[in-house]
């Protein structure tokens, strides 16, 4: 049994205790969120004429500032646009297993008549982003302009994306200059060089845009090219040949060689070079080389090709084709250790040989035992 001082003094201490928690949540909540002076501004200088425009502009910004953007998909009229910050507090009682909610019933019911318990709830019913844009079409101006009821603030640490400055894109160029990058392995590289977290389409997007800089924009070049090897044919001046993709009707390969590099075959066919050029032309095509030595020691060119890959049915159609261009078999190859050109070799020309070439191997010897001299060194 407990007295009447005794339940008056309870009741005391749970209404002391319902206003500590209150004005904590309170505190908290307002520690929490996050309000930008400028975000009023920068929002009311969006100027899109539809919705489309409107959503792409707005994505721009919330991929700068931190936060991703969610759009109310709600409104059939469409002169309305509202968006939202997609962030949500998550609910610390979420992550418990149905097991343990099961043996925690007779619990969780004393928890419910508690008023901490219901403080509790109160706190993490709702805790969503208040981040919240609205814009409305205006038919005079035929603009949307923004809502005086937007909340441009957040309860949540933003995470904005790092810019990417000058330093950044003399490396991007460096890189795609001296070797062909995708954006996947651009992203890895300077990421790791600058010890930030780039987003994937910053950087795929500067990938294209310096690419286009640095090489021109890709066009029907392709198709330019070929108009200007039958032209080129007609008048004598060139044999070619090209491949094709039967269905997608693309470009696979192309070869090429003036009659003077032909003759210069004829001359000096005892031994045949072949490398290919990696990512220097912005198709990213490799590209063949053959190549021989005169009496004098230079280098001469015996043909080229644009190859769409470095596969061996590729190889195989370019060395058919020299073949039939030439009509004769070298004495020798050298080649780097690709197994596609290996095979592709034996096939088209079985009496030639073939040998590797001494700068890719000593390459490769670096490449594979830059360690092992050391190792040796340790040892003794």
């Amino acid at each position: 049994m407990t007295s009447h001082k005794d339940s008056k003094k309870i009741e005391k201490d749970e209404d002391k205790n319902k206003k500590d928690i209150q004005d904590k949540v309170k505190i908290d909540l307002k520690k929490e969120e996050v309000l930008s002076v400028d975000c009023e501004k920068i929002f009311k200088d969006v100027k899109a004429q539809d919705y489309k425009t409107l959503q792409l502009c707005l994505q721009k910004i919330s991929e700068e500032q931190g936060f991703d953007l969610m759009q109310n998909t709600g409104l059939k009229s469409q002169k309305y646009a509202y968006f939202y910050c997609s962030f949500e507090q998550p609910n610390k009682n979420s992550n418990k297993n149905q097991e343990d909610h099961k043996d925690s019933k007779v619990k969780n019911k004393q928890k419910k008549e508690s008023i901490f318990f219901i403080l509790l709830c109160f706190y993490f019913q709702d805790l969503s982003c208040p981040f919240e844009v609205r814009y409305i079409y205006n038919k005079e101006n035929k603009l949307f302009a923004l809502n005086s009821k937007s909340n441009y603030g957040h309860n949540h640490d933003l995470n904005p994306k790092p810019i990417i400055n000058k330093e950044v894109l003399k490396v991007i160029e460096d890189l795609l200059i001296h070797k062909s990058h995708t954006p996947k392995e651009l992203h890895e590289k300077i990421n790791l060089k600058f010890d930030k977290n780039f987003n994937y389409s910053q950087i795929r997007n500067t990938y294209y845009k310096v690419k286009a800089s640095l090489f021109g924009i890709a066009s029907n070049e392709a198709q330019d090219l070929i108009q200007l090897l039958k032209a080129l044919k007609d008048l004598g001046y060139v044999c070619f040949d090209i491949k094709s993709h039967p269905q997608k009707k693309n470009l696979e390969a192309v070869i090429f060689a003036t009659p003077g590099m032909l003759q210069l075959f004829q001359k000096y066919k005892d031994m045949v070079i072949m490398d290919t050029t990696f990512g220097l032309n912005r198709f990213n095509m490799p590209v063949l080389t053959m190549a021989g030595v005169d009496n004098e020691g230079k280098t001469i060119i015996f043909g080229f090709a644009f190859l769409q890959d470095e596969s061996y049915e590729i190889k195989r159609w370019v060395f058919e084709t020299f073949k039939s261009f030439v009509r004769d078999s070298p004495e020798a190859f050298i080649t780097d250790g690709c197994p596609a050109f290996a095979k592709a070799l034996r096939e088209v020309f079985p009496l030639a040989k073939h040998y590797l070439c001494s700068w890719h191997i000593q390459l490769n010897l670096k490449k594979h035992f830059s360690g092992f001299k050391k190792t040796l060194q340790k040892k003794k």
